[in-house]
């Protein structure tokens, strides 16, 4: 006699007269809660992670930080295409934190308060980089933690391909299409 049950690391069949005898049938499916938040979790990675391998000292600074602002409003950064990205991974990855910590819209002071927690492109370029590392970090314990909550037992292995910052220039996926979408990335955690 044989009888299933299922814990967190998946659903098992088992040998009733020798427990020790199991074999697995498959993973649980996540929710789709989980499922969003590993996906925005892995985007907010990615994100600080274009701008670690995007970082240039003369993109931030007191000065360059406000001056670059400036340039970009007034006339554009089309003399710097790898600053134009720079800029806009550290907007994105704002915006992705917001929803990540909120799911929804919010007042400003509290949106200023979550932002606070990256990095300002008007802090010295030493300051910008410490608290990027610590930004990343974070995040990557966040999803470490959030996967092994959702999948019950998590190899480090499995965590840490999670969490691996983007190489400096993105492929795009086998077949064409562009960047990878969140449902793409929701699909490949079924």
């Amino acid at each position: 006699y044989h009888h299933m049950y299922s814990d967190a690391s998946g659903t098992w069949l088992v040998d009733s007269t020798d427990p020790t005898k199991k074999t697995r049938l498959g993973d649980l499916k996540l929710g789709e809660g989980a499922q969003d938040d590993i996906v925005r979790a892995q985007s907010v990675g990615y994100q600080l992670g274009e701008m670690k391998s995007l970082f240039d000292p003369a993109y931030v600074g007191p000065l360059a930080g406000r001056y670059n602002s400036m340039q970009e409003l007034l006339i554009g950064v089309e003399n710097d295409p790898q600053m134009a990205q720079f800029r806009q991974a550290a907007k994105t990855a704002g915006n992705m934190v917001i929803n990540l910590r909120t799911g929804a819209a919010m007042s400003e002071p509290e949106a200023k308060r979550i932002l606070g927690e990256l990095p300002d492109l008007n802090l010295p370029p030493s300051t910008f980089m410490a608290r990027l590392e610590k930004s990343i970090r974070d995040y990557q314990e966040y999803l470490r933690r959030r996967a092994t909550l959702a999948f019950g037992r998590v190899t480090p292995g499995q965590v840490d391909a999670m969490v691996a910052p983007p190489a400096a220039t993105t492929p795009a996926p086998a077949g064409g299409g562009g960047a990878e979408t969140p449902e793409q990335r929701r699909a490949g955690l079924k």
